[in-house]
């Protein structure tokens, strides 16, 4: 097994650290669009006209978007988080490995 050297490590750390970031505003994005999405809902006095069926279509289809966007942003924030998990436990696995392989090679007297 070959450790790999501080750089390498900094390295794939930060960039699943940003990845996270990424991700995180992805969530952020899709939590905006799904409560601007939200805020489309009508009175029933804009389609008295037309009726109640076209309401209740157009309540259904607002909130259907409205779900999507918010499973969207749940999924990206989970990610986000993971990414996070993988990252620490990548750090751990290191650290823990250095100072076990360290100890192999101090001189027995």
């Amino acid at each position: 097994m070959t450790m790999a050297d501080p750089d390498q490590i900094a390295f794939a750390a930060d960039a699943l650290q940003n990845d996270a970031a990424v991700w995180d505003e992805v969530g952020e994005k899709l939590t905006t669009a799904a409560n601007a999405v939200i805020g489309l809902r009508s009175s029933d006095a804009v389609f008295c006209w037309k009726g109640d069926a076209l309401f209740a279509s157009y309540g259904t289809v607002v909130d259907a978007v409205s779900a999507y966007l918010q499973d969207g942003s749940a999924t990206a924030t989970a990610g986000a988080t993971e990414l996070r998990n993988v990252r620490e436990m990548y750090i751990r696995n290191e650290e823990d490995n250095v100072s076990t392989t360290t100890g192999l090679w101090e001189a027995q007297y």
